[in-house]
C-alpha cells in the first residue's frame, strides 16, 4: 500500500481508497515547479531573439546530410563487398 493514500472503512464494510494532503502538496508542488521552467523557457526563447531556433534548424540539416552520407556510405560497401565476391569466385 502506497504511504500516501489511506484505506477508511465505509459503513457498509467496504474500504474507500482516499488521498491524503500529502500527495495533493505533492501535486501542487510539482504542478509549480513545471509552471517555472515552462515560463523561464519562454523567457529564453524571447531573449535569444530565435536565434536558438536557428541552431536547431541547422543541426537538423547537418544530421540529414551526415544520414545521407551514411547511407551512401553503406551502399558503396555493399557494392564493393559485391564486386569482390564475384572476383574472388572467378579467381577460383
Amino acid at each position: 500500500m502506497a504511504p500516501d493514500v489511506e484505506e477508511k472503512t465505509a459503513p457498509d464494510g467496504e474500504e474507500a481508497k482516499v488521498r491524503t494532503p500529502r500527495f495533493d502538496m505533492l501535486i501542487a508542488v510539482l504542478l509549480g515547479v513545471t509552471a517555472l521552467m515552462t515560463a523561464g523557457a519562454a523567457f529564453l526563447a524571447d531573449r535569444d531573439d530565435g536565434q536558438q531556433l536557428l541552431f536547431l534548424h541547422q543541426a537538423a540539416v547537418t544530421q540529414s546530410e551526415a544520414n545521407d552520407a551514411f547511407a551512401n556510405g553503406d551502399q558503396v560497401r555493399a557494392l564493393d563487398q559485391a564486386i569482390f565476391i564475384e572476383y574472388a569466385l572467378a579467381a577460383q
